[in-house]
């Protein structure tokens, strides 16, 4: 296996058959996707592994697990897991800690803008001599409403433009 090519499941040869019981692998591929599932709960969806390994990548895209190239160093080959070996060795619903950690970002940041907005209509009604000061009227009353939803990490995940 030289030259980058994808092989195996990557290459769409193999698709697992029925449910699988990694503890019933081979202990080179059973560490192979436990090496994998923990490089990926990091946010590293790809890994190096010595050409060593070549055998247990073999039989893992086999069963559709992984997908497996020619590393860049020489002997070695990077590997990944496929839908299929998440399926297995992540709980559904998982989601990277960077992925996870960046959505919490922007659910903050929306908050501040909205909040950001409210403060400048605050200012508008102190300085227009207005008795709508103290989010008492729609517009700050929805407004925080927004920034409280945005925060919420139970809400959509998608904001829509």
């Amino acid at each position: 296996m030289t030259g980058g090519k994808e092989v195996g499941a990557a290459a769409g040869l193999a698709r697992p058959r029925q449910p699988l019981d990694v503890d019933q692998l081979p202990p080179t591929q059973a560490l192979l996707l436990e090496v994998l599932a923990a490089r990926y709960r990091l946010g590293e969806h790809l890994w190096t592994f010595p050409s060593s390994c070549t055998s247990a990548a073999r039989g893992l895209s086999g069963r559709g697990l992984i997908g497996w190239k020619g590393g860049v160093a020489p002997r070695t080959i990077q590997a990944w897991l496929t839908d299929a070996g998440r399926q297995v060795c992540l709980l559904d619903g998982y989601e990277p800690a960077p992925v996870k950690a960046a959505r919490e970002a922007e659910r903050k940041r929306i908050a501040y803008r909205i909040r950001a907005e409210l403060v400048c209509c605050d200012i508008y009604d102190r300085d227009h001599g207005t008795n709508r000061a103290g989010r008492t009227h729609p517009i700050c009353f929805w407004g925080e409403a927004g920034a409280q939803i945005a925060e919420d990490p139970s809400g959509p995940d998608e904001v829509a433009p």
